[in-house]
């Protein structure tokens, strides 16, 4: 089996454990929301859990491709063995094809150009620099390991790696291209989310145009078809907005604990995530006052939140004496980040002066 295939292979089996993984958390689709968005939902969620399980295994020195495609068989049993009844319910029906509209097809065309463009860009190996330096060179260190460890010299090592253990799981079985193909797939979960969105407050159309610009948008495209994790992000936090304001509508609790799960698993995945807690607070503490829905909401919802978090705080305070690190170095006096670093780091951040060139 030549790259390309075990790439692809390692891409399915990952997004196959997500999803079945996601069936235990996710239940029945939320009122309104199209089965599209559901599965997407379901994909993040269970993404999410299959994350915080590979970090466990990773910590305790279980890191090997047999244990991965183990867990992966598993899944895949339980994610198809449901199907047989509806298979045998689906030969015995009649169906009734109906043509979609002239600018549904159009769309669809679009953004499949887009997809098998990008499909060929992810599989290409990893060049990009943060990519192939700290997100997949943490993967390839713990492969080789066969466990997690530290890393004293790089300060990027330190920021929590949600996003990792799972590139961690698809490289394992595939290749490095694998990160990049899984990466892929959370822009169409953020495509599909932002549509369905739209739809379902009035404006398919705007919803559509939406997607479209979102997929097209080059610097989306670029960053979605490498290892980085920044649209993996975007599509966590979206989904946890959506469920969220289905929650100021419905006040059904299921949609406040499952968009607590994907708002706790995005700041494991990028720490700087942190800042969508607020819509949580803002959301449960407006029902509070506004339907007098009681606050167990918003403690389960931090509960939850906290259970994505604490691992990865709890090993940066371990090996590093802050559960933060690499910031906030004043805060939390350390052996391994200087405070003038952290400084220096941060003006060279809010020097950038614009938009950075893609080739840079």
């Amino acid at each position: 089996m030549g790259p390309p295939a075990l790439s692809i292979l390692g891409l399915i089996l990952v997004t196959a454990t997500a999803l079945a993984l996601g069936e235990i958390v996710s239940g029945p689709s939320p009122a309104g929301f199209s089965r599209a968005e559901h599965r997407a939902i379901r994909h993040m969620a269970g993404a999410g859990l299959l994350s915080m399980g590979v970090m466990l295994l990773a910590w305790a020195g279980v890191v090997s491709p047999a244990v991965f495609i183990g867990i992966s068989a598993i899944s895949l049993g339980r994610l198809l063995w449901p199907l047989r009844g509806h298979i045998r319910a689906a030969s015995m029906t009649t169906f009734r094809l109906s043509w979609p509209s002239a600018g549904a097809i159009g769309a669809s065309l679009g953004l499949l150009v887009f997809g098998v463009m990008y499909t060929i860009v992810a599989l290409a190996p990893e060049t990009s620099p943060d990519g192939s330096g700290y997100h997949l060179g943490a993967v390839h260190k713990y492969l080789l390991d066969g466990k997690m460890s530290p890393q004293q010299e790089d300060m990027y090592w330190m920021l929590y790696q949600g996003g990792e253990m799972l590139y961690l799981f698809a490289s394992a079985i595939g290749t490095y291209s694998s990160a990049a193909l899984l990466h892929l797939t959370f822009l169409a979960d953020l495509a599909i989310l932002v549509a369905g969105f739209a739809s379902r407050h009035g404006r398919p159309q705007s919803g559509i145009a939406a997607s479209i610009l979102i997929v097209a948008c080059p610097v989306i495209g670029r960053c979605a078809t490498t290892a980085y994790v920044d649209v993996m992000v975007a599509a966590i936090l979206f989904s946890a907005f959506v469920l969220l304001e289905a929650y100021s509508r419905s006040f059904d609790r299921r949609t406040v604990l499952l968009g607590s799960l994907l708002l706790g698993f995005g700041i494991s995945v990028k720490i700087t995530a942190v800042v969508a807690l607020g819509l949580l607070i803002s959301v449960t503490l407006w029902a509070y006052f506004a339907r007098r829905e009681n606050l167990s909401s918003l403690v389960a919802g931090a509960a939850i939140v906290a259970l994505y978090v604490a691992p990865w705080s709890i090993r940066n305070w371990l090996w590093y004496q802050n559960p933060v690190a690499p910031m906030f170095n004043r805060w939390f006096p350390n052996d391994h980040v200087f405070v003038s670093l952290e400084e220096g780091w941060r003006q060279a951040l809010q020097a950038l002066g614009g938009t950075m060139a893609l080739s840079e």
